[in-house]
């Protein structure tokens, strides 16, 4: 059964556990919505990493696909199959969807590099399932600061990075059939000498960025 089977291990959330705020699984950070997968199995053999970031949605196509059967109309998500082993998609969202309740009403997109959240000020987090409302939480480079400990939100010198990852999160929440909301910018501080560095790169064998940043305090250096 083992040569015939694809196998996918994984979980409905990440380990946060109050690592930033009193609640143990719903927060936009990496510790809660980088969900554990790997999978196993004809196709998936021989290790790798899939560097795009791809959302649980994807999960269910990408085992049909896996399966050599068609992935119906309809299907949430997009197969990540074309992914392994260094292929590409050219056709996939570079951004996954965040939606978070119970703790707050909050939603938040996820790149590659970018990390942008956004909370409804207003919202009941057990009784609405959206706001027409919110207001930027968050902003982190995670090429520069994987670990998420340096909120860029409201810095003049990321309004740009802010605004576009703004009209992508719009762009998800109508694709899933939300309304329109209205996003409120995070409140102006000062960038203390950070900057965006669009030239950072990355080790080769666990994306782990290296050299000065992405975002520095010293940019005269």
């Amino acid at each position: 059964m083992t040569d015939s089977t694809v196998l996918a291990w994984t979980a409905d959330h990440g380990s946060h556990f109050r690592t930033r705020n009193d609640e143990y699984k719903r927060s936009a950070h990496d510790a809660s919505v980088r969900v554990p997968l790997a999978l196993t199995g004809p196709g998936f053999t021989g290790g790798g990493l899939i560097r795009r970031p791809v959302s649980t949605a994807d999960l269910m196509p990408t085992l049909v696909e896996a399966a050599g059967l068609p992935v119906p109309e309809g299907v949430q998500g997009r197969s990540f199959l074309p992914l392994v082993g260094g292929g590409d998609d050219p056709g996939r969202p570079e951004e996954v969807f965040v939606q978070i309740s119970e703790s707050h009403v909050g939603r938040a997109v996820r790149t590659d590099r970018w990390k942008y959240a956004v909370a409804a000020p207003d919202g009941d987090p057990w009784e609405d399932s959206g706001a027409a409302r919110y207001v930027e939480t968050e902003l982190y480079d995670l090429w520069a600061d994987p670990h998420e400990l340096d909120n860029l939100a409201g810095l003049a010198s990321h309004r740009k990075i802010a605004d576009n990852l703004g009209e992508a999160l719009v762009r998800w929440m109508v694709r899933v059939g939300e309304t329109p909301p209205e996003i409120e910018p995070a409140p102006v501080r000062d960038a203390g000498g950070r900057h965006v560095d669009p030239e950072v790169r990355q080790l080769p064998w666990d994306g782990l960025p290296f050299g000065h940043g992405a975002t520095t305090r010293h940019p005269a250096e």
